[in-house]
């Protein structure tokens, strides 16, 4: 007869091992367009003329925040980009939240026109009637400065009166 014996069982089953606690967020963040509702064109008293353009409009939800605004100038056109960035798992409140932006505008030396300022989607345009440049004061000539000698020993000159105490 034979028997067979052996060690019976099941193998160990492998447990899990957690994995280190990592800086790096469980989602991505989200990012978009800002929603712009209004434009407005603000001339400055001053010249060279200064020229803002203030955008509102409302972010869709408390955590979300304006992140950068970039303008690009064409011949005649200025085009405002404005994104946002809401953190990636953030609990915050569902309400809309309106924002008030000022953005200056780089309109030193340009000619006289109309020109088109565009924020996402956006627009408004304000007039120059008159070229918006500094006026140079022309450098004055400098004055001969006096010599120990004539240039000309013939026209040379002494005129006045002498007095004497």
């Amino acid at each position: 007869m034979l028997v067979a014996a052996g060690c019976g069982g099941t193998e160990p089953e492998p447990t899990a091992t957690p994995l280190p606690p990592s800086d790096e967020p469980v989602s991505q963040p989200v990012t978009g367009t800002a929603n712009i509702e209004s434009i407005q064109i603000l001339l400055l008293e001053s010249f060279p003329i200064q020229v803002n353009a203030r955008l509102r409009g409302v972010l869709p939800d408390g955590c979300t925040n304006i992140d950068q605004i970039n303008t690009e100038k064409s011949v005649s056109e200025f085009t405002i980009s404005v994104t946002t960035f809401r953190p990636a798992d953030a609990v915050c409140t569902e309400a809309e939240v309106p924002f008030d932006e000022v953005v200056a505008l780089d309109v030193l030396n340009l000619d006289a026109g109309t020109y088109n300022v565009t924020a996402n989607g956006v627009s408004g345009s304000f007039t120059f009637d008159v070229d918006n440049r500094i006026q140079e004061e022309p450098e004055p000539e400098p004055e001969p400065s006096p010599t120990t000698e004539p240039s000309d020993p013939e026209s040379a000159a002494i005129t006045g009166i002498v007095w004497h105490d």
